[in-house]
């Protein structure tokens, strides 16, 4: 089943650049004093699944560990990745719900 061999951060990453872009295309189109709710919506619920998936990514990266030969290199890139992830969720939980 597709669902189970999908690389999940790549359909992550591919999402959000679709909202960014349909972000870019309705804010060409309307005044500034406007925001259309559709395009937040969509971001939050984007949002929200990578809240889900990206953990559970994680998770088995992490998991593992123990199969990997070359354990090292794993644990440090599995590292690096987990902050970055950690970081750009962080940011993008206080850019939603941060007063504006």
């Amino acid at each position: 089943m597709w669902f189970e061999r999908a690389d999940w951060r790549l359909v992550v990453a591919l999402g959000w650049l679709v909202i960014f872009a349909l972000i870019v295309l309705v804010a060409s189109r309307i005044e500034s004093s406007r925001f259309d709710l559709s395009v937040a919506l969509l971001a939050f619920t984007w949002y929200l699944l990578s809240l889900v998936t990206l953990p559970f990514y994680y998770y088995r990266a992490w998991r593992r560990v123990v199969t990997i030969p070359n354990d090292w290199v794993h644990i440090a890139w599995t590292s690096v990745e987990t902050l970055f992830v950690v970081v750009v969720l962080a940011g993008m939980t206080v850019l939603f719900f941060a007063p504006s």
